[in-house]
């Protein structure tokens, strides 16, 4: 008889001399089929010096350009499916980044979102590395900040940075507060990548507890301003 997996969980808690592992962040991995025009139009795109690379003017690209659109919100449900939630999104922001040679991205998390990607539109071998740092409470690491530790292998429990080597078509799916960065880009080569944020819609709870999500990434911010006063 197969054990339920609640109970298989409270049984390992009883295991002698056991590490568990509580409350993962979950990074959905996922490749996409691009289309030559699609992927041509969003390079076209008006484009902005961001201080640290370029992007695009347009906030909104990704719905013209239908077949990436739907792609992307379609692997957005099944990202949310996989964790057993049972809610839908919104795409409310999209746009294209170019990072040249010399080019990066700091340190930071997506703000007024839920879940945020990042597509590798076109992105050469060794231009740069997509990274995840650890957000626990003490700020990188998981017993203090005051000391380095060594540690004889790395685990996911000592690791302070995950790196993700990318690959042109593959998209990447997170929660928005995971902190993220990119390392610069050493090659003479251009570096394509398309961010998006996703919000839910529709509405969840009920009675005095029901909450209706926005449609609208500037309903987000109003309602969020109003909640902060």
């Amino acid at each position: 008889m197969k054990i339920p997996q609640h109970l298989a969980n409270h049984i390992q808690q009883y295991a002698t001399d056991n590490v568990i592992g509580l409350f993962p962040q979950p990074l959905f991995n996922t490749t996409l089929d691009l289309d030559d025009d699609e992927v041509s139009y969003l390079k076209s795109a008006p484009m902005r010096d961001v201080g640290n690379g370029l992007s695009c003017e347009d906030v909104h690209i990704l719905p013209k350009t239908p077949k990436l659109y739907k792609q992307i919100c379609d692997k957005a449900a099944l990202f949310i499916n996989k964790l057993e939630y049972d809610f839908e999104v919104k795409m409310q922001t999209s746009w294209t980044n170019l990072h040249n040679k010399g080019d990066w991205c700091h340190n930071h998390i997506h703000t007024n979102s839920m879940i945020s990607g990042v597509l590798f539109l076109d992105t050469p071998p060794n231009t740069g590395e997509f990274c995840f740092k650890t957000h626990n409470s003490s700020g990188s690491r998981i017993f203090t900040t005051v000391f380095t530790y060594n540690y004889r292998k790395s685990n996911i429990y000592n690791n302070e940075v995950y790196r993700v080597i990318p690959r042109t078509g593959q998209c990447l799916m997170f929660p928005s507060y995971m902190v993220h960065y990119v390392t610069t880009n050493p090659q003479d080569l251009e570096r394509w990548t398309v961010s998006f944020n996703f919000f839910p819609k529709g509405s969840v709870g009920d009675g005095i507890n029901e909450v209706q999500f926005p449609e609208t990434n500037n309903q987000c911010h109003d309602i969020f301003r109003r909640a902060s006063t």
